[in-house]
């Protein structure tokens, strides 16, 4: 992931990235040197630090030059992500009791950009003995969570839950690869004829069935409906019966 999006993701604006980032590049410096580099007007640059500085993400003194900028260490971000997660597993609990008790109201829910992918793919780990099904390509979503995410972490917290697995996907090189592995990542593979081979992915599990589109669209979303996941199980069985 860049680092431009990596520092929005922890709540810093476009602007406020800039400045963080030329201020780290810069050591301590004037506002206008910062401003500079970051390509931002100075009035602007300077309420753009003051609200960093708010943040956590920067500090400033003051020497014989007058006032200057400093950025915080960048491990002091992993300090600031935890403090943020700590603070909303606090607050957890009161969003639970907040959520609608109707839990079995169908539900879709729409997801854009690559980090969709990412809360999508966790959506699916948090059933425990259970089987899903996986039809598409694995090269194709690899293009995105990419294969060193699925093998180092989706898998086996996958297989840590005992999420079994039944999978038509693309006869792929690494369709192939993952094939010798089956046993051991509890998991049977068929593949599909190529004249139907496509670049997208499906897995239905529990109550649910998500969906990743390619990286063309860059989005997904996953459906919660008892009949619609129950629809989709039978079309993969009647599917898997005939490969």
């Amino acid at each position: 992931m860049e680092t431009m999006q990596v520092l929005k993701n922890l709540g810093l604006t476009e602007q406020e990235a800039r400045i963080y980032l030329a201020a780290l590049e810069l050591g301590a410096a004037s506002i206008q040197k910062v401003a500079a580099r970051a390509n931002i007007k100075r009035p602007t640059a300077y309420t753009i630090a003051k609200e960093l500085m708010s943040k956590g993400f920067m500090g400033s003194f003051v020497d014989r030059g007058g006032l200057k900028l400093t950025a915080e260490t960048p491990d002091k971000l992993l300090v600031i992500a935890k403090r943020r997660q700590e603070d909303l597993a606090g607050i957890l609990p009161r969003l639970q009791a907040l959520r609608s008790t109707k839990t079995d109201k169908p539900q879709i829910t729409y997801y854009e950009g690559k980090e969709a992918y990412f809360v999508i793919a966790e959506d699916t780990l948090k059933f425990k003995n259970i089987t899903a099904y996986m039809t598409g390509s694995l090269a194709g979503i690899h293009k995105v969570i990419t294969e060193k995410y699925d093998l180092e972490y989706y898998i086996p917290k996958r297989v840590e839950n005992n999420i079994a697995v039944k999978g038509i996907f693309s006869a792929e090189k690494v369709t192939k690869k993952y094939h010798t592995l089956d046993k051991a990542h509890l998991r049977e593979i068929k593949f599909m004829p190529e004249q139907f081979a496509y670049p997208t992915f499906q897995i239905i599990y529990g109550d649910r069935v998500a969906f990743f589109a390619s990286q063309d669209e860059m989005f997904g979303f996953i459906i919660r409906s008892k009949d619609y996941a129950e629809m989709e199980k039978k079309k993969f069985e009647f599917m898997w019966s005939k490969l």
